[in-house]
């Protein structure tokens, strides 16, 4: 996991210049790391390293919203001609939009 987070820290995940859209299965694992780790977890396993705002939830989240609303499309999909289509696209979109509350009691404790 540490690996994969160094990774991450130096990957510029939201919305690389090459992509026109966003890729939603990436953003479906990965708002699933990043809406759990703490800045006191980043600290332990990176000491003295600042957390990147892409891996912090209070910046990713609004910055992901906003570009996935942006790309929805007037039937209310999203798509991208790299992916399985727009029924899994817009599946795994709908889904990243309502983790955050199916988690609302795990975050609490």
């Amino acid at each position: 996991m540490r690996g994969w987070l160094a990774f991450c820290a130096e990957t510029p995940i939201l919305f690389p210049e090459r992509m026109k859209l966003t890729d939603v299965l990436t953003h479906y694992y990965f708002s699933k790391v990043v809406i759990h780790l703490k800045e006191d977890d980043w600290r332990t396993a990176f000491p003295g390293k600042k957390m990147p705002d892409h891996l912090n939830w209070a910046k990713y989240r609004p910055a992901l919203f906003d570009q996935l609303q942006r790309e929805q499309k007037m039937d209310g999909s999203w798509d991208a001609p790299w992916t399985a289509g727009a029924i899994l696209n817009t599946s795994m979109a709908l889904n990243i939009f309502l983790y955050e509350n199916t988690q609302i009691f795990t975050l609490s404790r």
